[in-house]
């Protein structure tokens, strides 16, 4: 049986099954007699058999095909390609199956057969894998053998080769009319003008097929020489058959492969079983001198005593091109997934330190309201409040990257934004960075906050004159309008549906550049390159545009400076009118009992202390159990309920609707740590939000418009 393949990978064993030889078929003497009748046996090899076989395997695409013939005890070949042994013992016979049906036998994947499952060819080596064989039956309909193909890796033949083999099979069968007639010669001379108009018929449909192949389909003499081509190969490389037949194959090859492909050349006609049948990646020249990728597959056989050797050619551009889509989709998955994590965390740590932040800056307002005006106390106590309010701004940077920051939308005009904030670029910029404009006409406005925009243009322009040498450099912030963001390249954190206009901001400098390392990690919070900084600038802005629907990313090399991109959907809505700002003054006249809960202590205490300091009566719960259980038990002395959204047991938004459900028009304040954006609140009268962390004037005159409100 054949040899095996380089590239035949090991299988599963069969050791569980028992190999059983396939049945004699029905008058296996009168079979083997007209088998015998042919004297073909044990007869050296003739170009028309091996011209078939050939055939076979280049049509089937196989590393294997065989003329075969079963004989008593045994199955021998009289063409091969690919294979060395001449015969082999009948019990281990594929083709002994073959000749009992009346059509092709075809087994895509022998292992799974479980008549050939255990066979020692298919458990051990050559490890067959793939099996084809289309019945050589005499006229008079003896099954003699087979044209059969083979295979080291399971497969399917297409109808079209199936087809062609059974073609080639007839074939064969003809070729033996032919040589074992003992007719009269006028009868000898009517046959084989019979057989040769039937064979030319046949050969030219054999050539159609092979010339009409998909894959691109070389034939060539042991010296690399080209004896022919498919259509399909003057496809592939750009010639005509004209222009390649007679030349070396080294034309096929690029010339800083030449060496290679001689070597390869070599080894493949000194040591053709280690390089025939398995499938190789090469790499191929087209007629234009440009070079592309292919899968090769290679076989061998022997014509007119000449040594000939096939190569089937698929052109893997296109696959590769999806490999590395596909990858590069993985990479911007994991790289945002990466990043929604470090935005959750981000969120959830300035949650909890917003939440740390109220005690702070409640009970230092009101100890500033007992302290002696101008004494040391109070200084101490103005120290404290500015350090919480400097907290609290941090916090709110980290709730931007996390895309829970607090947005006031408005319809804005990027352009004119730009405009306003020219005194302000240049004052950040250093010494020897130059501030250029190229700014699009006519840009659509988009939806935003305008400060959250200003805040994502300075950053964006100040990294960039961070970026700047002592050599000096010039920083470009440009402006367009885009139908297709994936136009830019490489836009990544982008919402789902990112069709439709975008109007585009990149701001791009020529300072020093950014590697790769540091471009990976460059929207992580708290990671800087700079001594001073606290590394959140960047993820900041990455979580207001992500909030703004929009998408970021950064271009750039070492040396070459870099280039941000952010990508905001142009305004299609008429943009919600901004909240009023609380003020305190609304508080005149107002009083009653507060029921404030919070799971957090501290939280309850200071705005207990700050609602009866501003004359106020509280009660507290510290979960949503406990307040929808106490506000049953005084609901009519309780004017307003300030709750917490996060809280055990029950969350603020379940209590909400208990308390509701008691009372449909009670004013309620809820509070988080989070931004009112990211809170999902029903829009009905006497219901606010507010924002930890607050100061008591912000907690006083929101408890206030709650209650004014019903």
């Amino acid at each position: 049986m054949p040899a095996p393949s380089a590239a035949a990978g090991s299988l599963a064993g069969t050791s569980a099954l028992v190999h059983a030889p396939a049945p004699l078929p029905p008058g296996e003497q009168s079979r083997l007699r007209a088998l015998h009748s042919y004297r073909i046996l044990d007869t050296p090899p003739e170009p028309p058999f091996d011209d078939l076989a050939l055939l076979a395997a280049m049509i089937c695409g196989t590393p294997v095909a065989l003329v075969s013939f079963v004989d008593e005890d045994r199955q021998w070949f009289k063409a091969m390609v690919g294979c060395t042994e001449r015969q082999t013992s009948r019990d281990l016979s594929f083709c002994a199956h073959a000749i009992l049906g009346d059509d092709l036998l075809v087994v895509p994947d022998t292992t799974l057969d479980p008549r050939f499952a255990a066979n020692p060819l298919v458990a051990g080596e050559p490890r067959i894998r793939f099996y084809a064989g289309a019945p050589l039956r005499s006229p008079a309909g003896a099954a003699l053998g087979t044209l059969c193909v083979i295979d080291y890796a399971p497969r399917e033949l297409t109808a079209h080769q199936a087809d062609a083999l059974r073609v080639l099979a007839r074939q064969v069968v003809h070729h033996m009319e032919m040589q074992g007639s003992v007719d009269t010669l006028a009868d000898e001379v009517a046959r084989r003008e019979r057989a040769e108009a039937s064979l030319y018929e046949s050969e030219a449909r054999t050539h159609a097929i092979v010339y009409t192949a998909a894959d691109a389909i070389v034939t060539v003499d042991e010296n690399g020489t080209i004896e022919s081509v498919n259509a399909a190969a003057e496809l592939l490389f750009g010639y005509d058959a004209s222009e390649l037949v007679g030349r070396n194959l080294a034309l096929l090859v690029p010339r800083h492969l030449h060496a290679d492909h001689t070597s390869f050349l070599h080894q493949m006609t000194h040591n053709s079983d280690a390089w025939l049948g398995g499938r190789r990646e090469f790499e191929g020249r087209r007629k234009d001198g440009s070079s592309f990728p292919m899968d090769l597959t290679v076989s061998e056989a022997h014509v007119g005593g000449q040594r000939v050797f096939t190569g089937i050619a698929r052109d893997l551009t296109e696959r590769r091109r999806a490999q590395e889509a596909q990858l590069q989709m993985e990479r911007r998955l994991q790289e945002g997934q990466k990043l929604e994590s470090l935005g959750v965390l981000a969120g959830g740590i300035a949650h909890d330190f917003n939440n740390l932040l109220v005690p702070i800056l409640g009970n230092a307002e009101l100890a500033m309201s007992h302290a002696p005006a101008g004494s040391l106390l109070a200084t101490y106590l103005e120290e404290i409040e500015a350090a919480a309010h400097q907290a609290a701004s941090l916090a709110g940077q980290m709730l931007a990257y996390s895309g829970k920051g607090q947005f006031v939308i408005s319809r804005i005009d990027l352009n004119a934004l730009i405009g306003e904030m020219h005194n302000l670029l240049h004052a950040g910029l250093g010494r020897n960075s130059e501030l250029r404009y190229e700014l699009a006409d006519a840009l659509p406005l988009i939806d935003g906050d305008v400060s959250q925009v200003r805040q994502v243009i300075l950053n964006l322009v100040l990294n960039a004159s961070e970026a700047i040498t002592d050599a000096g450099g010039v920083i470009t912030v440009r402006t367009l309008l885009t139908g297709d963001v994936r136009s830019l390249g490489g836009v990544a954190q982008l919402e789902p549906d990112y069709g439709g206009a975008h109007v585009v901001l990149q701001v791009g400098d020529t300072g020093a550049g950014i590697d790769e390392a540091v471009r990976e990690r460059i929207f992580e919070p708290f990671f800087t390159t700079r001594s001073a900084g606290r590394g959140l600038g960047l993820p900041a802005t990455l979580g207001i545009v992500r909030g703004h629907g929009g998408g970021i990313s950064v271009q750039s090399a070492p040396g070459r400076g870099a280039t941000f991109t952010v990508a905001f959907p142009a305004s299609v809505s008429a943009p919600q009118p901004a909240p009023p700002v609380p003020t305190s003054d609304i508080a005149t006249g107002i009083s009653g009992t507060i029921l404030v809960v919070d799971d957090e202590e501290s939280v309850r205490n200071v705005a207990a202390r700050a609602l009866r300091h501003a004359g106020f009566s509280v009660l507290t719960a510290k979960d949503g159990h406990e307040a929808v259980q106490c506000f049953d038990e005084h609901a009519a002395e309780i004017t307003c309920v300030l709750m917490d959204m996060t809280m055990p047991r029950m969350g603020g938004e379940a209590s909400l609707s208990r308390i509701r459900s008691l009372r449909p028009n009670a004013p309620v304040v809820m509070t988080s740590g989070y931004s009112e954006r990211s809170i999902t609140l029903p829009a009905e009268r006497g219901l606010a939000f507010l924002q930890k962390p607050f100061t008591i004037d912000q907690l006083i005159a929101t408890v206030c418009e709650a209650i004014a409100a019903v």
